[in-house]
């Protein structure tokens, strides 16, 4: 979803979550700027509403305001675990959304190339990788022993048996 959000609706008759493929009422149909289609249920917008917002959110809520005229507004309410809120309106609800999954992929990012750091940090393996500032595993007669195998191996010629 790392696409802007074009559309949000709340589906208060609820739906079928694609995640878990469990019924939860109500679900939130975005439409992305690539008109794909995303179902999300309620643990995935508070994640994505605690990720943009970096501290978590314990509730939110669809209100909808009717003026006098008989226009009506939708504003979402955001209540946040250490009792602040927000009020917003839909378009900045779908700003949040997007920055919200915006910085979860970028945390995922951030740990996988902590994995490459840490697998790149590893010390080598002498046995393999020998510098030129770490002296040989071999003695200078083992060395000439293995390079005697190795051209023997090379040439094909027949190599005797040890015991």
């Amino acid at each position: 979803m790392t696409k802007k959000v074009i559309t949000l609706e709340q589906n208060n008759d609820g739906g079928i979550n694609p995640k878990s493929n469990l019924f939860e009422q109500p679900i939130w149909e975005l439409m992305l700027d690539n008109n794909e289609k995303k179902i999300l249920g309620k643990q995935k917008m508070e994640e994505y509403l605690s990720k943009s917002y970096e501290k978590t959110v314990h509730n939110f809520k669809r209100w909808t305001l009717t003026t006098q005229s008989g226009t009506s507004v939708n504003i979402w309410c955001i209540i946040f675990t250490d009792k602040t809120h927000e009020v917003l309106t839909t378009e900045k609800l779908k700003e949040q959304l997007y920055g919200g999954h915006v910085r979860k992929d970028m945390e995922k990012y951030q740990k996988i190339e902590e994995e490459i750091i840490d697998k790149h940090s590893l010390p080598e393996n002498p046995a393999l990788f020998i510098s030129e500032t770490r002296q040989s595993l071999t003695t200078e007669e083992e060395s000439r022993q293995l390079d005697d195998f190795r051209k023997k191996v090379m040439n094909n010629e027949e190599i005797p048996k040890s015991n």
